[in-house]
This record gives C-alpha cells, sequence and structure tokens, in this order.
C-alpha cells in the first residue's frame, strides 16, 4: 500500500505542466494561446496535467 501511495505521489509530481496566456482578441473577445500575448499583456496561467 505504501508503494502505491508513493507511486502515486511522484506521477503527480512528474506530471508535466502547460503555459497558457489568456489575451484579448482584436474584437475584445478572451482568447487562449500558448503564445504570449501580442499586446504584452494578459495573464499567464500554469495548467498542470492531471493523471487520469
Amino acid at each position: 500500500m505504501k508503494h502505491c501511495i508513493a507511486f502515486a505521489v511522484l506521477a503527480v509530481a512528474m506530471a508535466p505542466a502547460f503555459a497558457v496566456n489568456k489575451c484579448k482578441g482584436p474584437d475584445g473577445r478572451v482568447v487562449y494561446q500558448d503564445a504570449p500575448c501580442a499586446d504584452g499583456q494578459g495573464k499567464k496561467l500554469d495548467i498542470q496535467a492531471s493523471a487520469p
């Protein structure tokens, strides 16, 4: 049982993290993209993949 818990903790810790940028598009709508916002504004969101 302890081995299973240790494995689960390691699997979550090693899951890949992705950076997503929340920007405003030319029409004013919110756009999510992997590249930084063109105007230098916006917010960078760090997202970590979860294990199934």
